[in-house]
């Protein structure tokens, strides 16, 4: 299953998910697909929940409240307590009188998928405030920790290239204004973060930065309104087809 960190939930469709889920560039999406693509990600239906209480999971976040019906081998597990006595009539036939607290048990849960109708829930165990896990194996550890080194690398070399235009996307993401003024060809391989730093919009606390974008837009208003104290005629030659003509 492919898990995202900040959703907390397995995903089945990683170009759609980072489309609607996360703020990314198409470029940046694209890596990511790539980089994903060779792997066999199961169906939901496919993957099998832990048959007994086992540690949470942290990639899926805090474990869930939820109730367990106790009514023979009946495994049904469900966080909201008018479905569940809904199911303890439908299902068992069960009237909710009397002592209620034997037809279900409180249990901590998680699930893999986290969106209506694919949620499956499973029960863990939260150890007891200040209560230590079992001992990691030493193996285990250094193999843990040889993976997420790996996972930085690759997630700082990703970074870097991201910054970089591709000569690749300079040749094929072309427009007629790009092909004219020739920017794709300029730009490729420069580091786009300069730029868009160069090219944003002054900040607030940049009023020298301000003043001169205002002083501009001035100069050039007041430029233009000169433009009708010109003669008729000398208006009428710069608004012709012929203005570069000397006459």
């Amino acid at each position: 299953m492919l898990v995202c960190q900040k959703h907390a939930t397995a995903i089945q469709n990683l170009g759609r998910h980072l489309k609607t889920g996360h703020r990314v560039s198409v470029a940046e999406r694209r890596g990511i697909i790539d980089k994903y693509s060779t792997h066999w990600i199961k169906k939901p239906e496919e993957v099998a929940l832990p048959l007994s209480p086992r540690r949470p999971f942290e990639v899926l976040g805090a474990p869930l409240d939820a109730f367990r019906c106790e009514h023979d081998d009946c495994t049904h597990i469900t966080r909201n307590f008018s479905l569940f006595k809904a199911h303890c009539y439908q299902q068992h036939k069960l009237s909710w009188q009397g002592d209620t607290e034997r037809l279900f048990k409180r249990v901590k849960v998680q699930t893999f998928f986290n969106m209506g109708g694919l949620r499956r829930y499973f029960v863990v165990q939260v150890p007891e405030h200040g209560a230590s896990g079992p001992p990691v194996a030493e193996e285990a550890k250094a193999e843990v920790d040889m993976l997420l080194r790996e996972w930085k690398g690759t997630l700082e070399r990703h970074e870097a290239e991201m910054h970089v235009m591709e000569a690749e996307v300079a040749k094929i993401d072309k427009t007629g204004w790009f092909t004219r003024t020739g920017w794709l060809q300029h730009f490729k391989k420069r580091d786009l973060k300069l730029l868009a730093h160069a090219v944003r919009l002054p900040g607030r606390d940049e009023r020298k930065l301000k003043l001169a974008a205002h002083l501009v837009e001035v100069l050039i208003e007041r430029s233009v309104a000169r433009l009708s104290t010109l003669g008729r005629e000398t208006r009428r030659w710069l608004r012709s087809a012929q203005r570069e003509e000397v006459d």
